[in-house]
């Protein structure tokens, strides 16, 4: 099944065209702290929802969407790296002749995200 175009209403994602599939997902504690430039987490968990149509009953699926920001949790050496460079994990990637350490950084970011957010279980 298509699920594009998404519309964003509070909390919840549905799509343009009626009754195509509906996802319930929280993602506010995604966001990033102006302030600190870190988020409460890097992973949310949520449902999708697929209708039935004249060949399958309705189902539901599972969704993980995650989000390359910092936490508190994160490596002293990647939250180093964004005290020197606050653009970090959202850099303009008009140069793209990376230093060692912007490369290392954003590799070692993706991995331990993919890795948490693969390895744990939601709750509920």
């Amino acid at each position: 099944m298509r699920c594009i175009p998404w519309i964003r209403t509070g909390k919840h994602w549905h799509l343009d065209e009626a009754g195509v599939c509906d996802i319930d997902i929280d993602v506010s504690k995604l966001a990033r702290n102006q302030e600190t430039g870190l988020s409460e987490k890097q992973i949310a968990f949520g449902k999708i929802f697929y209708p039935a149509n004249g060949v399958q009953s309705q189902e539901t699926g599972e969704i993980i969407y995650l989000k390359l920001n910092l936490t508190k949790e994160d490596s002293s050496d990647l939250l180093s790296y964004q005290i020197r460079n606050p653009d970090f994990p959202h850099q303009s990637t008009v140069n793209q002749f990376y230093s060692e350490s912007q490369f290392e950084s954003y590799r070692y970011l993706g991995y331990s995200v993919a890795q948490r957010g693969f390895s744990m279980r939601p709750v509920g």
